[in-house]
């Protein structure tokens, strides 16, 4: 029976490490959010995305209230040299494209824009298709869309377009959202098809919506978000579908933790998560929303939010920075704010000694002092372990020195253990009479990666 309830407190300990494991995880990701240079032009409704080391921002609605204006300016943004730049202005103005680059070919790197609504609100919706070389600052149409579109989504998967969902409106008044679903190959760039290479019909999206967005990860397509119709302050949607080429099925995964539409511009991958800024609500809320989403979990999890709520901006990844611009809350903004990850100071602050039969810290050792004596004959076994106690808590990794070995153990999940460990669960390691030195070095990544933290160094004796 004490053996069975061991083996549960066992458990127990092991399923709460993972789950403050899991909880924290995130904490790591820290960033702020700080102001750069203005946008030239305040507008919402705007259209691109990250490419190239750069934002691109095209068209959109630059008033608003009883006259909402649609503009053909377009600009790019460079972090590193914090800029604005005038970019050539697209050949008719529109909003509500479905976006998305294709840099593969460094020479030749394209930003297309599929369907939309035309010119001034409430402009009708168009087949349009436009392509905008990111070499040469020029435009140039592309095939047409079979059957006018707004607000759906535009994904590159390998070298296959897909444009998804989107709605109808005509004369000011939205007819109908759709689900339909199109390809159009990059290598062969003639027309759209509704059907895959086994000539069945591609899939539709189950729920079909407008204002969504839509990004690719892993090998399948995602729409996210999204709203009914024009009723944005009533039927914001908080599902998320993934489609899978291979099976032509779409599956609903976890939901965002809100519903949130109007973020057509506002979905992109970032460390193989998928992350959603901004965005509105029900009840005419303009959220500060940012949120990410981990395909291996199912899970979505909170990051910092942004300064101030936004309906509409426009922003992307560009290195390791998020740049978020413009947007509608209470009026129109041309702010630029962009991430900077805060500092974090890790370090490894202490080594404990482990009785691996009890998985439990040896009494008077729960630190290791520097030039400890340890009369073997006290403890209660020969099977020991060493954890070394990082600050903060959760590091990407520990790696162990140990006596000559400068590289005898890294460890990239918590507890960090000299002689490795199955969560709370202990290995028996031994450590043989005599003098030894102990080394931890924290880094800020898996596997010794990334930055390395403030190392700890001991000397101890066992007698």
């Amino acid at each position: 029976m004490m053996a069975a309830q061991s083996r549960n407190s066992k458990r127990l300990l092991a399923i709460a490490v993972l789950c403050f494991t899991a909880a924290i995880a995130h904490a790591g990701d820290s960033f702020t959010w700080v102001t750069k240079a203005i946008n030239p032009l305040q507008r919402f409704e705007a259209v691109g995305g990250a490419a190239n080391g750069k934002l691109y921002q095209f068209s959109g609605y630059y008033t608003v209230g009883k006259s909402i204006l649609a503009t053909p300016l377009c600009h790019s943004y460079d972090p590193a040299a914090d800029k604005w730049s005038r970019l050539a202005d697209i050949p008719h103005a529109i909003s509500h494209c479905g976006q998305v680059a294709d840099t593969d070919q460094a020479s030749n790197s394209i930003f297309w824009l599929a369907g939309g609504f035309l010119g001034d609100h409430p402009g009708p919706s168009t087949t349009e298709v436009w392509k905008y070389n990111l070499n040469n600052n020029t435009w140039s149409s592309g095939p047409p869309l079979p059957a006018p579109r707004a607000g759906g989504a535009l994904v590159k998967l390998g070298r296959i377009l897909h444009y998804f969902g989107g709605t109808i409106r005509t004369n000011g008044v939205y007819q109908q959202d759709y689900g339909t679903h199109w390809t159009l190959n990059l290598d062969n760039p003639t027309a759209w098809q509704t059907t895959t290479s086994g000539f069945q019909l591609l899939a539709a999206l189950p729920n079909p919506r407008n204002h969504m967005g839509g990004t690719a990860l892993n090998g399948k397509i995602y729409a996210i978000g999204g709203q009914h119709l024009g009723n944005q302050d009533t039927t914001a949607q908080n599902e998320v579908d993934a489609y899978d080429p291979a099976t032509n099925q779409w599956t609903q995964v976890a939901p965002m933790p809100r519903p949130i539409g109007h973020v057509t511009a506002n979905v992109f991958v970032r460390n193989g998560r998928i992350v959603v800024t901004s965005g509105a609500g029900n009840s005419k809320t303009k959220l500060p929303n940012v949120i990410e989403y981990d395909p291996a979990t199912n899970t979505w999890a909170e990051l910092p939010p942004l300064p101030d709520g936004r309906q509409s901006p426009v922003s992307g990844l560009i290195g390791t920075q998020i740049v978020v611009t413009c947007g509608l809350k209470g009026g129109l903004h041309n702010q630029t704010w962009v991430t900077q990850t805060a500092a974090l100071t890790q370090a490894v602050s202490s080594f404990t000694l482990i009785n691996a039969d009890t998985d439990q810290p040896v009494p008077g050792y729960e630190t290791i002092n520097d030039g400890a004596v340890i009369n073997s004959a006290s403890l209660p076994t020969t099977h020991l372990n060493i954890v070394a106690n990082s600050s903060p808590a959760i590091v990407g990794s520990v790696r162990f020195g140990f006596d000559a070995n400068p590289n005898a153990r890294t460890e990239s999940n918590a507890p960090y253990a000299l002689f490795g460990n199955n969560g709370s669960d202990y290995n028996a390691g031994t450590i043989g009479a005599g003098n030894h030195t102990l080394t931890g070095t924290p880094y800020t990544n898996k596997s010794a990666g990334g930055t390395a933290g403030t190392p700890l160094t001991i000397s101890f004796t066992i007698q």
